[in-house]
């Protein structure tokens, strides 16, 4: 009986220890189980956020850059961050344009795919663009303009002052170099268009853009450079820690002047013959812009140079004559009413995009995000 008693136990305990053994494998796999699922929803949620992070990134590059930063892989490279990294990569179908963001972690990735749209005024990716007519007369010196330019009336290109010439080229920003209208399209003498199968008339308005001046007379007035009357402006003047001048009424500058930084005057904006101005951005290049907010027009008969891109804008004309040594502007120039220029020495104007977040109506919109 005794030996009965021992082999029923002996037994009884290989059951218990097998059973227990079974169980604790079970819950070690539970265990394991849990934590690789733990680990791999952390590693999902890192990655998630790096995608983001991709995506956030990328969309500061089409801000910061221009939307036709979108055509360069290298603005986009595979970035360490973290635990892992981000790659995001451009897919086009149509008109559609997606921002695809893969995030990984320890082999775990997470895409995240933004589509936006470029929601920019047009008239912001023309070297010229007037609400109303256009002239361009090269007398006695060449006009040499690179981009597009677009008249919401009239647009006429004359050249009568042979050898001159008055062309209109291709820009890297991606512009043909084509001249449109709505209204009436004039070519006489030696012009050049690059893009002639798609200039002419007929083509619809565009808006012009609305720019916010209260912020340009704020940032002028918290940096110290505000006059607050109609000036005449001689030698250097600085935008001073904001970047920016602002003259509450007309302004004329006289001899040879200087500009760091950006300007606005609420009224008109003179340039006499035998006179100069030369406009540099200043380090922050917050306000890349030469702005008449309200005056009749912008008259630049004098010498006029930004060297930097610059919008140029006048709410109303804008008229540019070159009677001295010529002109370079770099930027885009704008008139809500007319522009008419007469040259009479080389006049240069190179496209440039301006992407100046303190200055640019908003450029980008998300269609949607998905993750």
């Amino acid at each position: 009986m005794v030996n009965k008693s021992k082999g029923s136990a002996f037994i009884t305990v290989v059951i218990v220890s097998t059973l227990m053994i079974f169980v604790t494998v079970a819950i070690s796999n539970m265990i394991l189980n849990d934590t690789r699922m733990i680990m791999h929803m952390r590693y999902s949620t890192q990655a998630l956020y790096l995608a983001e992070a991709g995506v956030s990134d990328a969309f500061a590059v089409l801000v910061t850059d221009g939307f036709s930063a979108k055509d360069t892989a290298s603005k986009f490279p595979k970035t360490d961050l973290g635990a892992g990294y981000y790659d995001v990569s451009v897919i086009e179908f149509g008109e559609r344009v997606l921002l695809s963001s893969e995030g990984v972690v320890e082999g775990v990735s997470r895409i995240v795919t933004v589509e936006v749209e470029d929601i920019s005024s047009p008239v912001l990716k023309n070297s010229l663009s007037a609400g109303t007519n256009i002239v361009l007369k090269s007398n006695k010196g060449s006009i040499t303009i690179s981009g597009d330019i677009h008249a919401n009336n009239d647009l006429k290109l004359q050249e009568i002052g042979d050898p001159t010439v008055l062309s209109i080229s291709a820009d890297p920003g991606g512009a043909t170099g084509k001249a449109t209208c709505c209204g009436k399209y004039t070519i006489s003498g030696n012009v050049s268009i690059a893009d002639e199968a798609n200039s002419g008339d007929g083509r619809p308005k565009l808006s012009m853009p609305v720019f916010d001046f209260s912020t340009f007379k704020t940032e002028a007035v918290a940096g110290g450079n505000y006059i607050s009357s109609t000036a005449t402006l001689t030698g250097s003047i600085s935008g001073g820690p904001s970047g920016i001048t602002y003259v509450n009424g007309d302004v004329t500058f006289e001899g040879a002047c200087s500009i760091v930084g950006g300007f606005v005057a609420k009224g008109k904006i003179t340039l006499n013959p035998n006179n100069s101005l030369v406009q540099t951005q200043d380090a922050g290049n917050r306000f890349p812009i030469f702005m008449s907010e309200t005056g009749s027009r912008i008259k630049l008969f004098g010498d006029f140079t930004t060297n930097q891109g610059n919008i140029v804008y006048a709410t109303n004309d804008i008229q540019i004559e070159t009677p001295g040594t010529g002109s370079t502007v770099t930027g885009a120039v704008i008139a809500g009413g007319s522009f008419i220029i007469t040259a009479n020495k080389p006049l240069t104007i190179t496209y440039t995009e301006i992407t100046a977040a303190e200055v640019v109506p908003e450029i980008l919109r998300v269609v949607s995000w998905n993750r």
